[in-house]
């Protein structure tokens, strides 16, 4: 067995142990299977959980086939977790360093930074085949001082997650993707675009969590607060915060969560993303691709998912790609 292969294998017994839930397959109507834990369904979609840890949603239109493991409990499924203001957070099971000699030094959130407005927007994509997808956050960052602005967001959104005919890879992303908008929360007017993917490197989002970004050339930047993308990454321990909204929020606004860094890891191919924990639970549908900040207002990450609840049973587990990453891809663009 591959050490791929046992990586997927691993995570699929470990999912299955923590869930109760079942190792389930789809098969699409264009021949792909796809394997993983089936978290929830709809009347038109079904979310599932894929071996890299990432959660993708399918349309049902797309599914031929559904099948559920048979060995999995005949009771309800475990239901997604309601979102609910909890109690004070509980440390982190990765505090700092610090944290080992006379508990932990900084268990509750700082005060979040005076973040401008129009720093994370909505986007919409249009294709040069006439397609249009919706959905997620993003944000235009500034890589080096003196650099023309990047549009910086996860590479899933360019597919069937919001509403495409199907997912397009990196590679394809230049010839397909024809514009990029971009709006402010609860609004409808345009404030910024986007056009010509730098990131060129040929990843899909599905071969690894690090896989999954998206950065294009910024045409106009007008009405946008660009952010700048940070030098370093956080440290486990570190409080950051989460921009966005939930979509059920109303009124619709830019909005900050603070969320604890618990880990930081490598994928498979080389790049560097987080685990992190927020001190309630968050309703994430529509947070990919938001920036994750730090206390400089800096861009440390790029919100790619959830994991799935944590552990000891009462938070969700975040996702991100770290800064670096992104440094990453767009280095291996330029070879």
């Amino acid at each position: 067995m591959t050490r791929a292969a046992l990586q997927k294998t691993l995570f699929l017994v470990l999912l299955v142990v923590q869930l109760g839930a079942r190792a389930d397959t789809l098969t699409l109507k264009d021949g792909t299977e796809v394997e993983g834990i089936i978290l929830e369904q709809s009347a038109s979609t079904v979310t599932v959980q894929l071996p890299n840890g990432a959660s993708r949603i399918f349309r049902k239109a797309d599914v031929e086939v559904m099948q559920i493991d048979k060995n999995r409990p005949k009771a309800a499924p475990v239901p997604a977790p309601k979102a609910v203001e909890v109690k004070p957070p509980v440390p982190s099971p990765l505090p700092p360093p610090a944290a080992a000699a006379g508990g932990d030094p900084q268990p509750n959130p700082p005060p979040a930074p005076a973040l401008p407005k129009n720093s994370a927007l909505r986007p919409t994509s249009t294709l040069k085949s006439g397609e249009k997808g919706a959905g997620g956050t993003s944000c235009f960052v500034q890589v080096q001082p003196g650099q023309q602005p990047i549009f910086l967001c996860c590479l899933h959104l360019f597919g069937t997650a919001t509403g495409l005919p199907k997912d397009i890879p990196s590679a394809d992303l230049i010839s397909q993707v024809q514009i990029v908008r971009v709006e402010a929360f609860g609004e409808s007017r345009v404030l910024g675009e986007a056009a010509g993917s730098v990131i060129k490197t040929g990843y899909s989002w599905q071969t690894g969590i690090g896989g999954d970004v998206a950065a294009f050339t910024v045409r106009n930047n007008a009405g946008v607060n660009v952010l700048k993308l940070a030098a370093k990454d956080p440290e486990p321990g570190e409080w950051v915060w989460l921009v966005g909204d939930e979509n059920d929020h109303s009124p619709q606004q830019q909005r900050l969560f603070p969320i604890r860094v618990l880990d930081k890891r490598k994928t498979d191919a080389g790049f560097t993303d987080f685990v992190f924990r927020p001190t309630r639970q968050i309703k994430t549908s529509g947070f990919s691709g938001a920036p994750i900040i730090n206390a400089q207002m800096e861009v440390v990450a790029v919100f790619g998912g959830r994991l799935g609840i944590h552990p000891d049973g009462t938070y969700d587990a975040l996702w991100g790609a770290t800064a670096s990453c992104v440094r990453e891809h767009l280095e291996r663009s330029k070879k």
